[in-house]
């Protein structure tokens, strides 16, 4: 009977810390959830990070301080000491505070310099430490780190530069996320110069910029993509375009969105659709406009959850209406009422702010160039991969 008893409370007592693991992890979940990424959290790998973090702390218990205190005194000895794999992780999964991400980087930095031959692991710390820095939502870290002379080759992973500058656009470091493309431009990683997410990410900075200095930046990266002949996403070319438009200059819009052949029709991006209706519609192009509305979302052949979520915003509705009337041409303005009366029947009019939807997370499924685990990720919803390869002669003038 007593070792039955015992047998019960071994249960309990483990149940009770099975709830108290899992309340953990839900709390983490909710509090990461309610930021706002570029990049989704399970593309950056968050979620994982997180679970590894509550099993640390979990495992740790009340000796997480010891912990600290202890790698404290054994880094003050005179004598040369070795960083172990198990303790840098340890430290990468379970710092908190200032004092920790201090002991965070002398660690690091002590565990870098050390000889190859001391270092059996293949672990890739750099992707960790700046998920550290973007769950603790500490840009200064992640920054201070990533330029350190001392740490070159330590970050030298794509996950670790699409962390980074996630975590610089989200801080509204626009200036810092142009700096970090062109430290990895430079770096040139695996033949790589302009990495996909990176240019991505730099796009919607300068996008937020909205500076004439921003616009000549982003141009330049895309003509020299171009010239690389490096993939250029659908979103990237649609953040320029907009800011095209910004800096008064529609023309050159419509020439960035022609840089990728796109097959208007079946799952054009929407994004895509609507900047350029916004293009044409500032160059006066409303036959372009009413076409593009019918091949792209009222076309009856489109698949049906694209008949069903394709639409076109209210505001750029309005603008294009208000441009018809201005023009005063009878017969666009009968196909526009038509069009705007099937629009309305198959709710295809959103009234949520376009700029808004142009800073949804990306969540398109796409491997990185490093080899990391493939994550679920698109530029924007209902975006496919059908570019058919970069146009010629485009963004030369």
């Amino acid at each position: 009977m007593a070792t039955a008893m015992k047998h019960v409370n071994f249960l309990r007592s483990a149940a009770s810390k099975f709830s108290l693991l899992n309340a953990s992890l839900n709390t983490n979940f909710v509090s990461n959830s309610s930021k706002r990424y570029l990049f989704s959290g399970e593309i950056l790998g968050l979620e994982n990070y997180l679970r590894h973090r509550d099993q640390t702390l979990h495992r740790l218990g009340d000796l997480q301080t010891k912990f600290g205190d202890r790698m404290r005194e054994y880094l003050k000895s005179e004598n040369e000491q070795t960083i172990f794999t198990d303790d840098l992780k340890t430290i990468v999964y379970a710092a908190k505070g200032v004092d920790d991400l201090e002991l965070t980087k002398i660690m690091i930095n002590k565990y870098h310099k050390q000889s190859e031959e001391l270092r059996f692991s293949t672990f890739h710390f750099g992707p960790i430490v700046m998920r550290l820095a973007h769950v603790l939502n500490n840009p200064q870290f992640a920054w201070e780190l990533f330029n350190d002379k001392n740490l070159n080759g330590f970050f030298d992973q794509m996950s670790s530069f699409v962390i980074l500058m996630d975590l610089l656009f989200n801080s509204k470091l626009y200036e810092d996320c142009l700096k970090a493309l062109q430290i990895i431009a430079d770096k040139n990683l695996n033949g790589v110069k302009y990495p996909m997410d990176c240019v991505t990410i730099a796009a919607a900075a300068c996008l937020k910029l909205n500076t004439p200095q921003a616009f000549k930046v982003l141009l330049s990266i895309l003509r020299e993509s171009k010239k690389l002949g490096s993939s250029v996403s659908i979103r990237s070319l649609v953040y320029a375009a907009e800011l095209a438009l910004l800096q008064g200059s529609p023309e050159t819009a419509l020439e960035i969105l022609s840089m990728q052949i796109v097959n208007e029709g079946r799952r054009t991006p929407l994004a895509y659709v609507n900047t350029k209706l916004k293009v044409n519609i500032e160059l006066g192009r409303f036959e372009d406009c009413l076409a593009s509305i019918k091949s792209c979302i009222l076309m009856e052949d489109l698949p049906e959850s694209y008949r069903k979520n394709g639409k076109v915003f209210e505001s750029i509705i309005n603008s294009l209406k208000s441009g018809l009337e201005e023009k005063n041409d009878v017969n666009l303005n009968m196909q526009f009422t038509l069009i705007n009366s099937m629009l309305e029947q198959g709710d295809h009019i959103s009234s949520s702010s376009y700029e808004d939807y142009l800073m949804r997370p990306v969540i398109r499924r796409r491997k990185l160039h490093d080899g990391y685990k493939s994550r679920e990720r698109s530029s924007f919803p209902g975006e496919r991969n059908n570019r058919k390869g970069n146009r010629p002669g485009l963004l030369e003038a």
